[in-house]
């Protein structure tokens, strides 16, 4: 079930949803659905296999976590990814120092 429409960009559409057959006993999962619309030059399907491939090749914690891709005959794809909510932006004055490069 679709909750709610978060983005809408040239090439897809990006959704929050539930979906009860991915839940487990604790209840339904809340996943994302990122929607390719098709085009006749094939793009967002090129686009989307790209970014799979990215999401899939990042380490462990770096990305969410995949869980399905579909690829249509007209062209379009859908990117099923966990839903991970995310803390708001922090400004760059409060990020603790650090060293950007090591001493030698």
């Amino acid at each position: 079930r679709i909750d709610r429409i978060v983005g809408r960009g040239s090439t897809a559409t990006v959704a929050i949803a539930t979906d009860a057959l991915l839940g487990s006993e604790s209840g339904p999962r809340r996943v994302v659905l990122k929607r390719f619309e098709a085009d006749a030059s094939g793009h967002a399907l090129r686009h989307a296999r790209r970014e799979l491939a990215t999401l899939l090749t990042l380490p462990d914690r770096c990305a969410p976590k995949v869980l399905g891709f579909h690829a249509d005959r007209a062209g379009g794809a859908i990117l099923v990814t966990a839903w991970e909510p995310s803390s708001p932006p922090r400004h760059l004055g409060e990020l603790p120092r650090q060293r950007l490069v090591p001493r030698p």
